[in-house]
């Protein structure tokens, strides 16, 4: 099976001009016919198999905060205090 450019981004989950990049790297293989850009579905999974694992240790930089709690953020050598918004996914001044 075939997929044109934006058919290969929404099945991959990704935006038109990351495929279009990845063409142009060369890690995306394409094929033309005519004007139309074409990616046959085993290179669009072989691409998708190239790409790095999700790790999934976190730094304490980096690890989120639990409901409720709290963490000191450093923001241009100011550090600020933020809380967990379970609502809103992301982190609020308090």
């Amino acid at each position: 099976m075939g997929w044109s450019i934006t058919d290969a981004a929404r099945t991959a989950n990704v935006g038109r001009s990351t495929v279009y990049e990845e063409i142009k790297a060369g890690r995306l293989v394409a094929r033309k016919m005519g004007r139309r850009t074409i990616i046959l579905d085993s290179d669009l999974q072989a691409w998708l198999s190239t790409l790095p694992h999700l790790k999934t240790s976190r730094s304490s930089s980096a690890s989120a905060v639990g409901a409720g709690e709290t963490s000191n953020v450093q923001h241009s050598g100011q550090e600020d205090e933020h809380a967990w918004s379970p609502g809103r996914g992301h982190c609020r001044e308090r």
